[in-house]
């Protein structure tokens, strides 16, 4: 495999040579080549051979028919436009499809080799996807499920080559087929013993270095590829993976795209309820049927946020939420839905004994389900011999991952509580809104606004869901919730409705009896919303007006 890797490589530099009209590419493949060269020159290959058919196995022909392939797209790259180019790419990636003529081991080598380059296509166009977010819809479809067709072939075939899709669709930062995938190879593991199945240590090994790619789930509208193609571009920049957050609230309600069981525990897009307000009302009560009313209250009081909003009106009274608003707060509220059900997974399946070669599958899959391990001191001494707690990202499709993402979040998680319930990641902090200090990296937040991004847990999905109504947008419905829990001698002391960065640290004594709701946030936050355009016609005195898929009722 190393060897026919590296003859790809010395192929495709020699090719850039020739195929390019850039001097600078046409240097660096010189430069390349010739390194090539000089490890012919030091025995590590057979140096007589000469990339014809005949003389190599199928794997590496089929390799240099599909680089010559792409040399022939790239070559007429200025004559056409990147979501051309991009699509061609995809076109590339379905040679692998069930159509392929041969078997599909003849093949596993060169679909990893394939989902790299898609992948690395994709980064190279995340700053494009970005410039377009809120401008138009994107040329080309969402990039969420490009391994389906590959995966319904090879799932059939043995767990070896299903161990290339896994490869194949890390690289692609879709966590539906690894999670498909994983379940798959986990269940014939499961079932077989070490004499059935060969490689038996590689392919626990491989299997727990997937688990451990953080996998995000992000709430989409279904008419917004724009902004969920540049989600995926940064997924794979970062190493992790993506689903749709949205799961169905219960048996009867699920919004694609993945009407399967999986839609119970996410693989929706977010509910929508734009258009007027009888229209935006009625979608919604379709979609959720008649407990609308139950999950997210009809009126607010905007004046609640006066300490935190300047532009909140003065007086006090109850103000009619738009369906838009009341969509969003259904698609988080789905979401913690989902997570929960995801977080229970190993608390209903302990039907294999140790006799197995794993003697808790249903641990090692529900790791495909979660974003990583809490893993601070637990606030409450109670709570002190608690192990890591497994937790869920759940961002918003317009959020903007920070440089170091995925390095920040392990030490934001290495500072968080086992028993927390809410870390808030991509925010924006009222000036009169304190964050008091906890850890390096984690602080406790007195209000904040937006949800951009955010971990919870089990035990905060519980307490979110037990508290419903959502009564108003449901980032202030959180963010007054954190308020709660200063409603005491203790907002005083660290200076609520103040303008004030940073409190000091509370006395943990003081801490456990005040947070009823256990929420905590990064002290910098790691990820940004990428707001919609103003229109020249709209006040821009109020930060609700940035995001462009919502009417908020509180300046109405």
């Amino acid at each position: 495999a190393i060897v026919a890797g590296l003859r790809l490589s010395g192929f495709i530099w020699k090719k850039r040579q020739t195929v390019t009209g850039d001097s600078r590419i046409r240097d660096l493949a010189r430069v390349e080549e010739a390194a090539f060269q000089r490890l012919i020159k030091s025995g590590l290959f057979d140096a007589t051979s000469d990339m014809t058919l005949s003389t190599m196995d199928y794997s590496v022909a089929e390799q240099k028919r599909v680089s010559e392939e792409l040399c022939r797209e790239l070559e007429v790259l200025g004559n056409e436009s990147q979501a051309q180019l991009i699509n061609k790419t995809y076109r590339l990636c379905h040679i692998l499809g069930p159509q392929t003529q041969g078997s599909p081991k003849e093949h596993n080598v060169v679909l990893v080799a394939k989902c790299q380059a898609i992948a690395e296509f994709e980064v190279r166009r995340l700053q494009q996807y970005r410039s377009k977010i809120g401008k138009s819809a994107a040329s080309t479809p969402p990039f969420a499920y490009l391994l389906n067709d590959f995966h319904s072939t090879i799932t059939r075939q043995n767990i070896e080559l299903r161990g290339r899709l896994l490869q194949g669709a890390a690289s692609l930062a879709d966590g539906r087929v690894i999670l498909q995938t994983a379940e798959s190879m986990i269940d014939e593991l499961v079932s077989s013993n070490d004499t059935e199945t060969k490689g038996l240590p590689k392919l626990l090994s491989l299997i727990k270095e997937m688990s451990q790619i953080p996998l995000a789930r992000v709430i989409t509208l279904k008419d917004r590829p724009d902004r969920m193609r540049a989600f995926y571009s940064q997924a794979m920049y970062h190493e992790m993976s993506v689903v749709h957050a949205v799961a169905q609230i219960d048996k009867e309600h699920c919004v694609g795209p993945d009407e399967t069981p999986y839609c119970r525990f996410f693989g929706g897009f977010a509910h929508d309820g734009r258009g007027s307000w009888l229209d935006g009302t009625r979608k919604l009560k379709d979609a959720v049927g008649g407990g609308l009313d139950s999950l997210v209250s009809t009126h607010w009081r905007p004046h609640d946020l006066k300490p935190f909003d300047t532009s909140a009106p003065k007086d006090e009274k109850l103000v009619r939420m738009s369906p838009t608003e009341r969509a969003c707060a259904v698609s988080h509220l789905a979401s913690w839905k989902g997570a929960l059900r995801s977080f229970r997974l190993a608390q209903h399946d302990h039907s294999h004994g140790p006799t197995t070669n794993i003697r808790r599958p249903d641990l090692l899959k529900r790791l495909f389900h979660i974003s990583g391990f809490a893993e601070g001191a637990p606030l409450h001494s109670s709570n002190r011999s608690m192990c890591p707690t497994p937790v869920i990202l759940i961002v918003e499709d317009d959020a903007i991952l920070s440089d170091r993402f995925t390095m920040r979040l392990r030490e934001i998680l290495s500072d968080l509580p086992r028993d927390f319930h809410f870390c808030s990641l991509g925010y924006s902090r009222p000036k009169t809104a304190p964050i008091v200090k906890y850890r390096k990296h984690v602080g406790i937040p007195t209000n904040l606004f937006y949800l951009t991004g955010y971990l919870i847990s089990e035990a905060g999905a519980e307490y979110l869901l037990n508290s419903l109504p959502v009564v108003g947008p449901v980032d202030s419905w959180i963010g007054l919730k954190m308020t709660d829990n200063f409603d005491n001698i203790f907002g005083q002391i660290v200076g609520i409705g103040h303008t004030r960065k940073s409190a000091e640290p509370l006395p943990p004594k003081d801490l456990c009896s005040i947070l009823k709701f256990r929420a905590f946030c990064a002290m910098e936050s790691i990820c940004d919303q990428r707001v919609g355009y103003y229109s020249a016609k709209k006040s821009q005195t109020s930060w609700r007006e940035r995001d462009t898929d919502i009417e908020y009722s509180g300046n109405l």
